[in-house]
């Protein structure tokens, strides 16, 4: 069975009121000591959440992210924490989040992959303030499930995806011919869409190159 898997830089006095572990295979030895510390707010409740896709059990992309994340560079406000959680976290976001905003929290939420799919299940079945999720940012979601509508709760969703992937047969890609990617989501309220005009090849793993693309575009 797979539980959510859990990393929270600092510690928060809010957890989970569900099953979850702190250290997995990706997570322990000099992994965690490559945890880079946020650049601490105590004047805000500001919270980040970085959710891995499938592929974060191979390549570790949006889990480097969340390490080397000190300082805000995406939505431009300061945060008090950061989270990291694994694909498998639908259950554990379905009771946490409710928690998270009862205590005040602002919430901005970066998803990739199948890890997009989850936390979209998880904002569908749990009944949230309108816009306490300040910012939701999808990266090349998969999955059968795909939102009708947007969630009453996020008040900016933003979805980036790589246009072109069916096109490259690389094993990173491969995922999302199984998995149904979702590319455009007419749910979003603003989808980037990201071309392979020039190399290197931006895969589904690249999730530094659609963060950019997200960066670009919000400037």
């Amino acid at each position: 069975m797979f539980y959510p898997l859990i990393h929270l830089e600092p510690f928060l006095e809010i957890t989970p009121n569900s099953p979850f572990v702190l250290k997995n295979l990706i997570l322990r030895g000099s992994i965690l000591t490559s945890i880079k510390p946020l650049e601490f707010s105590s004047e805000n409740k500001n919270l980040i959440i970085f959710i891995g896709g499938f592929l974060d059990s191979f390549y570790r992309v949006v889990f480097d992210e969340y390490a080397n994340f000190t300082k805000d560079t995406l939505f431009g406000v300061n945060f008090r924490a950061k989270i990291y959680t694994t694909f498998k976290c639908k259950a554990l976001f379905s009771v946490w989040l409710g928690e998270l905003v009862k205590n005040d929290f602002k919430l901005y939420v970066i998803a990739h992959s199948w890890g997009a799919k989850n936390i979209c299940r998880a904002l569908e079945s749990t009944h949230l303030p309108k816009d306490s999720i300040c910012h939701l940012l999808t990266l090349d979601p998969v999955g059968y499930y795909k939102p009708k509508m947007k969630f009453q709760s996020v008040k900016q969703w933003t979805n980036v995806y790589v246009a072109d992937k069916k096109k490259y047969k690389v094993k990173a890609n491969f995922c999302t011919y199984v998995g149904k990617a979702w590319d455009y989501c007419e749910s979003a309220d603003e989808n980037i869409a990201i071309y392979n005009e020039n190399l290197p090849l931006i895969t589904h793993a690249e999730v530094n190159s659609m963060l950019e693309a997200f960066k670009t575009k919000m400037q």
